[in-house]
């Protein structure tokens, strides 16, 4: 079980996360659609953020499957309100984190915590939802 909360939480993180990130630079930069729109190379947008966040999204999926399965610990019996606050929270605050150590070589430096926070924030709300599913699962064996 441990194995399985790993690879989706890190599945989330890497995949909604580098979707997140680029809509919001999309719709900071005033292109709704950027995460379909493709370079002069023809790549979509959508792949060079993948690319370039799933190191972060790798590390942010592992210290969300240790917050998973610490919550599963202790408070099992959570409502999904309470599951989806509390990783949302620590998503935005983990994006923020990130978005900081970013910023420091970027003229821009409030850009970088905007897309990371939010980023963070979105993958929470999945995350949420999918540690109150491993709830509902661990209780019903």
């Amino acid at each position: 079980m441990k194995r399985r909360i790993t690879v989706v939480s890190i599945a989330i993180c890497v995949l909604v996360g580098s979707m997140a990130g680029t809509e919001t630079l999309g719709l900071l930069q005033g292109d709704r659609l950027m995460i379909l729109r493709a370079d002069i190379a023809g790549v979509p947008f959508f792949l060079y953020a993948l690319i370039s966040t799933a190191p972060f999204g790798v590390v942010a999926g592992f210290g969300a499957s240790s917050l998973i399965l610490w919550l599963l610990d202790r408070q099992p019996r959570q409502p999904l309100l309470l599951w989806m606050i509390e990783l949302t929270t620590c998503g935005a605050l983990a994006g923020v984190l990130i978005g900081v150590a970013l910023g420091r070589s970027d003229p821009n430096h409030v850009l970088p915590i905007k897309l990371a926070s939010t980023a963070g924030a979105v993958c929470g709300i999945f995350l949420g939802a999918y540690g109150w599913y491993e709830a509902l699962r661990r209780r019903s064996a």
